[in-house]
């Protein structure tokens, strides 16, 4: 319970940081300095001062992640609903087509669509959400057929219940019940793809700020202004982490839903 504490108090701090952080704007005369009294994070290549840039990109990419990981929820469960519902071949198919996805690791399979795509906001939540999508589905559906095999599914089946009811009915509130326990896992996910394609520079537009992109920069100037480096990577790791803890906690209090 502490270690979930410090977890949600962490993310609370970066939510605020998000929102107070002042606007990074450039300053060519103070490139790639040292943390000073007047940038006490110290400067980017551009000149802004990184507790200012760094909460800008904060709230980008968590913004980012969350429209992502919702998206990427919405269509799983609606297509790993149908996926458990289903019966036959046409099943037995759909699942062959969901493993040839599951193959590959999400930050491939995002990889290789982003590649395609280009950079942009849309192709790079496109890409995202390709990455979490088979998974979702995946979940979604194993779930929905241990649904499928309940007493009380069959007693509405049996009184005359559309597939559509049951699923509005018995289905949804059980699967979106288990997703809100994996949605910390997606949500890391989903913030590692897009700092991933970023530092890859196939994530957001040039000019942009954002996690990834920041990396980025503090890999090009790692001997000139390792600072960078510092003050950009601890806190995704340490948000990575206190994920983590959200999810190790869940599993523990219902551990019968994974």
């Amino acid at each position: 319970m502490r270690s979930r504490g410090l977890a949600i108090l962490w993310l609370l701090s970066l939510f605020a940081w998000a929102v107070f952080a002042p606007h990074a704007g450039m300053d060519l005369s103070h490139l790639l300095e040292a943390p000073t009294a007047r940038a006490i994070l110290g400067t980017d290549a551009f000149g802004r001062s990184l507790f200012s840039a760094l909460g800008e990109a904060i709230g980008r990419s968590l913004s980012f992640a969350l429209i992502t990981t919702s998206a990427a929820i919405g269509f799983g469960v609606g297509v790993g609903g149908f996926l458990g519902i289903l019966q036959g071949r046409v099943r037995y198919f759909l699942e062959r087509v969901l493993d040839f996805f599951l193959a590959f690791p999400p930050m491939l399979l995002a990889l290789a669509v982003q590649a395609e795509l280009g950079q942009g906001w849309r192709s790079l939540g496109f890409s995202i959400a390709m990455g979490l999508f088979p998974g979702v589905v995946r979940f979604v559906g194993s779930r929905a057929r241990e649904i499928a095999l309940s007493e009380y599914v069959a007693s509405a089946h049996a009184l005359g219940g559309t597939p559509w009811g049951l699923f509005v009915r018995h289905y949804s509130p059980d699967l979106l019940e288990h997703l809100r326990l994996k949605f910390p896992s997606l949500f890391a996910q989903a913030l590692l793809l897009e700092a991933t394609l970023s530092f890859l520079n196939l994530g957001v537009p040039p000019g942009v700020v954002s996690w990834g992109s920041l990396l980025a920069q503090a890999k090009e100037y790692l001997i000139e202004a390792p600072h960078i480096a510092w003050v950009v990577g601890p806190p995704l790791v340490l948000t990575l982490l206190s994920l983590q803890s959200l999810i190790d906690d869940a599993a523990r209090i219902r551990p019968k839903n994974f």
